[in-house]
């Protein structure tokens, strides 16, 4: 159960700087999610935007912020 409460906890953690990651790279990042699943709100939380759509799959896409070069 430690465990658990560990990974939730560096989920957490992650999450809270997932953008900030995504930034650094300066570059537009696309993904991929099945259709249902939660990671299409932990996506579109962070920027996100839809793109287009397969039967299975949703895509997305999220351009760089605030990047300097």
């Amino acid at each position: 159960m430690v465990e658990s409460r560990m990974s939730s906890t560096l989920s957490l953690e992650y999450e809270a700087t997932f953008p900030e990651h995504l930034d650094e790279l300066g570059l537009p990042v696309a993904v991929t999610a099945l259709r249902g699943s939660e990671s299409n709100r932990f996506y579109e939380r962070h920027g996100f935007v839809y793109q287009d759509e397969a039967e299975w799959d949703i895509n997305y896409i999220r351009q760089p912020r605030n990047h300097s070069a």
